[in-house]
């Protein structure tokens, strides 16, 4: 998302006479409206938060209790389609994350769980094929993973240890869907291939004496 550069002219102050919460609203230098948000008796933001670019249009919405995230938080781009849509609970990314290219196609989605990623990450192509399924635990790649050709075939296979660590049976395939290679990675992610749709099964190199 583009940093917007931020002059802060006038603020603001509406004071609702029905309740305790109070909306401010800060200008950029041209007066347009840069930022508008509720803040509690406290001087906490409260509620509702827009950022708006110069010239008016939305570049972020989110919810706020009592001065943290709770909710839903939108980035949108200058189109207008969105960017990122976030939940929070208690200021902690919690729940589906998205990402977006600026035509509107879904790019990325993952599950957050008190700040931390876990489950089934998915990313696609901007055609809207699937590009890569990987899952997460505790933050950081563990378990199966599989790539895809944009044609929708797949094209690694393997598991994860970690982070984009390989370890165990690492699988290539070409664009028309068949297995080429086949490779074995040890703990360390050194991999070595074990057999190819040309040659077959492949002795691999002793490369450490026990």
């Amino acid at each position: 998302m583009e940093k917007l550069c931020i002059i802060l002219i006038s603020l603001s102050l509406i004071v609702s006479s029905c309740s305790n919460s109070s909306e401010l609203s800060t200008n950029y230098d041209d007066g347009s409206v840069m930022e508008r948000f509720e803040i509690n008796k406290d001087s906490l933001k409260h509620g509702l938060y827009t950022l708006y670019r110069p010239g008016g249009t939305v570049a972020e919405t989110a919810n706020y209790t009592n001065g943290v995230l709770n909710g839903e938080r939108k980035l949108v781009y200058e189109n207008g389609n969105d960017e990122i849509i976030e939940q929070y609970t208690d200021d902690k990314l919690h729940g589906v994350y998205k990402s977006f290219y600026p035509t509107g196609q879904l790019e990325l989605e993952m599950n957050y769980v008190h700040g931390v990623i876990e489950g089934k990450s998915k990313k696609y192509y901007e055609s809207g094929k699937l590009s890569e399924e990987v899952n997460f635990q505790n933050n950081n790649e563990n378990g199966p993973f599989v790539e895809y050709y944009d044609n929708g075939n797949k094209k690694w296979e393997g598991e994860f240890l970690n982070g984009e660590n390989e370890v165990g049976l690492l699988m290539n395939y070409n664009e028309e869907g068949t297995l080429v290679k086949k490779m074995m990675c040890d703990s360390m992610s050194i991999c070595q291939t074990i057999w190819t749709l040309e040659k077959g099964d492949i002795t691999p190199i002793k490369l450490f004496d026990k």
